[in-house]
């Protein structure tokens, strides 16, 4: 059975700062398969980065592990990987979810002056500015 998992599910597990709750979900993971909606990364990178004070290296590592995990499906995981890697070296993750996720689109338009210098052609939409 496949289960939605919530933010503290993916924080617990990346942190492990309470010992019962991993437990309870590495048992629960026994039984079932856990899928993690992009927003949930969204609200764990803030929670990772503002509460628990990790690098943007540790929180790029470790969701890339979390996209790994077999009994662990985390929404449009490939092409998730892009904006794990982007944000890795710099950057808002919220930033590269939100671009990812308009790769049907023909470009991505926002008032973000940072975000235009840092786009590159190898991303998934253009970012433009609005016109």
């Amino acid at each position: 059975m496949l289960l939605g998992a919530d933010t503290n599910i993916v924080v617990r597990l990346i942190v492990e700062d309470d010992t019962a709750q991993v437990d309870r979900i590495l048992a629960l993971l026994s039984h079932h398969e856990l899928f993690v909606p992009l927003t949930v990364m969204l609200e764990a990178e803030w929670v990772l980065r503002s509460r628990y004070r990790l690098s943007r290296m540790e929180i790029a590592t470790a969701f890339a592990a979390l996209c790994r995990l077999e009994s662990i499906w985390v929404e449009e995981a490939g092409k998730l990987t892009w904006a794990i890697d982007q944000y890795r070296s710099s950057g808002d993750f919220g930033d590269f979810v939100h671009i990812l996720s308009c790769d049907d689109c023909e470009g991505f338009a926002t008032f973000d002056a940072a975000l235009q210098r840092a786009a590159s052609t190898d991303w998934p939409v253009s970012v433009m500015d609005v016109p």
